[in-house]
């Protein structure tokens, strides 16, 4: 179980960073790149759909997902919520998460 939710999060980044990167044949050409995301709009409905699919099917309370482009952020949200009881959402800026045994995906 913890196996398949590491590996859906690795894709789900990956997918993530295909998407946001230009291509590299385009990084070369001179010019800004016209490739990749430009709108963090539609990375958001994107992952929106995908988020709500995986808390619900993996029993996840929250999570976060923070995305920077050309050495800026461009896209931060928090999905689930930060303490169930309390119905406390996720802030992406402000919702801290334990270091566990899942670190162990980006170390």
């Amino acid at each position: 179980m913890k196996k398949t939710i590491g590996l859906t999060v690795f894709v789900l980044l990956f997918g993530i960073a295909v998407l946001v990167s230009p291509c590299q044949e385009a990084a070369s050409a001179p010019g800004p790149s016209t490739e990749g995301l430009s709108d963090p709009k539609e990375l958001d409905a994107f992952i929106d759909g995908i988020m709500a699919a995986h808390l619900e099917a993996n029993h996840i309370a929250g999570a976060t997902i923070s995305v920077v482009k050309d050495g800026q952020l461009f896209f931060a949200k928090g999905y689930g919520y930060a303490h169930i009881k309390s119905k406390t959402p996720v802030l992406p800026d402000r919702t801290m998460f334990r270091p566990g045994s899942v670190s162990k995906l980006f170390t």
